[in-house]
This record gives structure tokens, C-alpha cells and sequence, in this order.
């Protein structure tokens, strides 16, 4: 096993972990009396979750590709139209309280795609900020950079699959 595979699911705990304590800080202040007139995730979009691959991986690769992609996509909707049981995910699997399980997922649920789709100016926005740190030569089209074919045989199958 490679060690990214390894490391893999460590990082992402340790990320949720990460996240987890700054929400328990904002419950921690709510209940010494600081109001919150305004987070950030309503005057912005955070639209930054996701997944990439390589060209050459879609090409050798396409049938795996698009597994995952079903099931990111699935998961997605799961995450959305389960509050309760994307809730109990995150006390199973983050060892997170249900008191802070559950501001954590209203802050955040809104940046999952139920569809897999991201916007033209979403991605724009990504790529320039990619472009910031880079510094491509040339501008960096969308059509570059996104084969959005795998997401759209993914998208058909898993409506034709449904009841």
C-alpha cells in the first residue's frame, strides 16, 4: 500500500478534527453570551470541494473515474437530504459531539453539490486563484483544464437508476 493511501485517511481526520474544534470554539462562545450577527458562509460561496484527476487517468481509467464520481455523487445527496443521518456520520466518524455535529453540518452542508455541478464563475474563481500561485504563461481557459464527460455519464446513470 502506498504511503498516501496510508496518510490519506489521517489527513482528512485530521482536517475534520481541525474544523470540528473551531465550531466547538463558536459553541463554546455562544454559551458565554457573544452573539453571531453574520457568517461568512452567507455572504460567500464556498463551493471549493471537489474532485480532480488526470487526463490520463480518465483515459485508462474512465470506468473507475466515474465510480467514484457516483459515488461522491451519492454521498453528496445523502449529505443534503439527511440531516440526521449525515449527523450521526460525523459523531460516528469525526468523534464529534451531536452538539457540535450539528452546527458544523448547517454551516457547511450548502457546499455540497447534490448534482456534482459547478458553476462557470465558481470555476473561474478557481482558476484564478490557482493562476495566482502558478503564474501560468498563458491564461488558463476552462475548456483547458475540465473534461466535465465523466460527470455527465455519471449524472445519466444515476437518474436513470433512480425509482
Amino acid at each position: 500500500m502506498s504511503n498516501w493511501r496510508r496518510a490519506s485517511p489521517l489527513c482528512s481526520r485530521a482536517s475534520s478534527t481541525s474544523s470540528w474544534s473551531r465550531r466547538r470554539k463558536i459553541t463554546k462562545q455562544r454559551s458565554w453570551g457573544f452573539n453571531f450577527l453574520i457568517r461568512a458562509d452567507e455572504l460567500f460561496r464556498f463551493r471549493y470541494n471537489g474532485l480532480g484527476t488526470t487526463a490520463r487517468k480518465i483515459e485508462q481509467h474512465g470506468d473507475a473515474v466515474k465510480r467514484v464520481i457516483k459515488a461522491v455523487l451519492k454521498a453528496n445527496r445523502f449529505i443534503r437530504q439527511n440531516r440526521d443521518g449525515a449527523i450521526r456520520v460525523l459523531v460516528d466518524w469525526a468523534h464529534a459531539s451531536r452538539a457540535d455535529a450539528a452546527p458544523s453540518y448547517d454551516s457547511s452542508v450548502r457546499a455540497f453539490s447534490e448534482d456534482g455541478n459547478m458553476s462557470d464563475d465558481d470555476l473561474r474563481i478557481l482558476i484564478d486563484n490557482a493562476g495566482k500561485e502558478i503564474k501560468p504563461a498563458k491564461p488558463i481557459l476552462p475548456g483547458d483544464i475540465a473534461d466535465l464527460n465523466p460527470l455527465r455519464q455519471a449524472q445519466r446513470e444515476l437518474a436513470a437508476a433512480k425509482p
